[in-house]
């Protein structure tokens, strides 16, 4: 099959970002390994010595979060976590809640500004202890400089048995920007701790120009050689 430069030239903008971007619905979470992201990162901390509990399983429920001060205005892409314990039978492709809360201090957790689902990894990943998880929001945030910002896990169905995720902690509290939040059903709380986290704004805009182009270039390229 021959294609013409003019039929190059009609491809979409959007048809060529479908071909080398992945499709998200709602939070994807990938394995990333040991290593914690390092482009676009807006805040992190990433030491822990201690393992915390994400449940809503036969014991009781603990939705958890780790807040971060915004220290510019960007837009929130994803998030990630560091594993300290492999995905359990209850949380196997379990369905859980992303929630972005907004505050103007570090001793609230404010109010909700987004809310996104998604399903979590399946025990076919395992094992995933010792590794960072990143948690992609289909639909981005945008922050503002100086707030306070807490993102929190919840799983959609209550009471599921070994629907539980193990995170690491620092319990000696370094990260004096934030802290970890957590949610027992009825009202927040923070134990003093902070989750090893990194959060990861949108790339700016010249990175996602440049890749559109190196695609569009090998798009060129490849339909040349078909001719």
């Amino acid at each position: 099959m021959k294609y013409s430069m003019n039929t190059i030239k009609t491809i979409s903008l959007s048809t060529v970002v479908s071909l080398f971007l992945p499709f998200a619905h709602g939070v994807t979470v990938t394995e990333l390994g040991t290593t914690p992201p390092t482009e676009n990162v807006m805040a992190s901390q990433t030491t822990g010595n201690a393992g915390y509990q994400w449940r809503d399983n036969e014991a009781s429920r603990r939705d958890l979060g780790q807040s971060f001060l915004a220290t510019s205005d960007f837009v929130l892409d994803s998030f990630s976590f560091l594993a300290n314990g492999n995905v359990q039978v209850g949380a196997d492709d379990a369905a859980f809640t992303a929630t972005v809360y907004e505050s103007s201090v570090i001793t609230s957790v404010g109010s909700s500004i987004s809310s996104q689902t998604g399903n979590y990894l399946t025990q076919a990943s395992n094992p995933i202890d010792g590794n960072w998880l990143l948690f992609d929001l289909e639909e981005n945030v945008s922050l503002t400089s100086g707030n306070y910002y807490t993102i929190m896990l919840s799983w959609n169905i209550a009471s599921v048995t070994d629907q539980d995720q193990v995170f690491n902690v620092d319990t000696l509290n370094n990260y004096t920007d934030g802290r970890l939040w957590q949610y027992d059903g009825g009202s927040f709380s923070a134990p003093g701790y902070d989750m090893a986290f990194t959060v990861q704004a949108v790339p700016e805009p010249a990175t996602m120009a440049m890749g559109i182009g190196l695609g569009v270039l090998g798009l060129a390229l490849y339909f040349r050689r078909r001719k």
